[in-house]
């Protein structure tokens, strides 16, 4: 008798991904045996797939009778670096298709207003620069303002947000965002001191 330790036969979602890759990579049988049921494969958010989820498509997706493929994604958005990630997946996506492929450029920003645009542009240069929606208010460029270290960033952070009470803004409209917790709590132990 061998023994199985619990949850033996269950996988963590990594690893799934991985098993799965690793199946479909050495059977050409099995891989046209699941790419017959999909008619097109459409993946979004492009930018933040991993090498394992990346190469998992293009097995998928290339090769004789192999399915549509339509992957969106921004390079500019990549967020997920941490858990392998790549801009550069989305980069070079169109390689293994050779001329079978095509690259559709959308470039009307609907979320922002012009100065946001115009913004980004600036401080994330693409051979597809954004533009604003039709008739996006104008709004106000964003400041940026260079912080010797954690601490200088949250007195900043709470000079601004002062500022702006005291000019009248309503506080349930001022939201602080910060890239980890870890970082936001420079600005809590500003406020905090400010309060004693």
């Amino acid at each position: 008798h061998q023994y199985s330790p619990p949850n033996a036969h269950r996988l963590a979602y990594h690893a799934l991904i991985i098993s799965y890759r690793d199946r479909l990579r050495p059977r050409p049988a099995f891989r046209r045996s699941v790419s017959s049921r999909i008619d097109h494969l459409f993946v979004d958010e492009y930018q933040d797939v991993n090498a394992i989820q990346a190469e998992t498509v293009h097995l998928l997706t290339t090769g004789r009778g192999a399915p549509r493929v339509t992957v969106v994604g921004d390079a500019r958005q990549s967020i997920y670096g941490f858990r392998g990630g790549s801009p550069r997946h989305l980069e070079g996506f169109l390689a293994p298709y050779a001329k079978r492929g095509s690259r559709r450029a959308l470039t009307v920003c609907f979320r922002s207003d012009r100065a946001i645009v115009h913004a980004g542009n600036r401080a994330l240069p693409s051979e597809f620069p954004l533009r604003a929606r039709p008739r996006a208010p104008t709004g106000s460029a964003p400041q940026v303002v260079e912080c010797a270290d954690m601490r200088a960033e949250g007195r900043e952070v709470a000079d601004r947000i002062e500022q702006l009470l005291a000019d009248g803004a309503d506080a349930a409209d001022i939201i602080v965002l910060a890239r980890s917790r870890y970082l936001a709590g420079a600005y809590h132990e500003e406020v905090i001191q400010r309060r004693a």
